[in-house]
């Protein structure tokens, strides 16, 4: 017995011979050290911008950087306002990252003297009655036409700057006052006043150098507020301003 204890003993000695079997080392999976982030924005073609400093390029851009890296972008596009965003980027896959950019606006207070009630066009678009706050983009050219039933329509060209707040008052006039020979009639009084010509709304005083057609009219001068009326008459003469001042007291 004793030859073999010692048999057993010697073999367990012998390199590979031993009944312990090592485990082999588990395989490590690399963690990719980058990441990608797709940049789109609606408009295209903006400029993406890193840390306020560094160009990356204009949407759609695709940009690689090292693994859980925040990045600060900036989508810069002229006419829209400066999209923000700080994408997280993922080890190995591609972060998208979609922006709608929202354009700069001004706004517009339109209002049509008297009349109120005047349909408001902005590029042909339907805006609402007169008075009333129209926001349109900035720094822009747009046609705002007022018009009502009754009274001439008019349009003008008009643009803001960003965040502007312009006052627009177009001053409707009734409809056929500008057929055949015309002159025009500059209305001033003391205190300002509403002006009626020939029943209908003018507009409120002092009005300068209105169109009207070559004859005579009657004019009613009136202040609600401190309870003024005046009836005065007038005669508009052919390629001629004829001027009055008008005193309610």
């Amino acid at each position: 017995m004793t030859g073999r204890w010692l048999l057993i003993a010697a073999l367990a000695l012998v390199p590979g011979c031993s009944r312990e079997t090592k485990k082999a080392p588990e395989k490590k999976t690399a963690v990719p050290e980058t990441g990608k982030v797709r940049i789109t924005t609606v408009p295209a073609g903006a400029v993406v911008i890193e840390g306020g400093e560094r160009r990356l390029g204009r949407t759609p851009v695709t940009v690689t950087r090292p693994a859980f890296e925040r990045l600060d972008l900036q989508l810069v596009k002229e006419g829209y306002r400066i999209h923000r965003a700080r994408p997280l980027v993922e080890p190995g896959r591609t972060v998208p990252l979609h922006a709608v950019l929202n354009r700069q606006t001004g706004e517009l207070i339109v209002r049509s003297g008297i009349v109120r009630g005047a349909r408001i066009l902005v590029d042909g678009k339907d805006h609402g009655k007169t008075p009333k706050r129209v926001y349109v983009t900035a720094d822009q050219r747009h046609m705002v036409e007022v018009r009502k039933p009754g009274m001439r329509s008019r349009a003008l060209e008009i643009s803001v700057a960003a965040g502007e707040k312009r006052e627009v008052d177009v001053k409707l006039s009734p409809e056929g006052l500008r057929a055949g020979p015309s002159g025009w009639l500059t209305v001033r009084s003391t205190p300002p006043a509403l002006v009626y010509l020939d029943g209908s709304p003018l507009g409120s005083s002092p009005l300068t150098r209105i169109q009207l057609p070559a004859r005579r009219y009657k004019l009613t001068l009136a202040n609600p507020t401190l309870r003024l009326k005046k009836v005065v008459h007038v005669t508009v003469r052919r390629n001629r301003t004829e001027e009055i001042d008008v005193n309610l007291r």
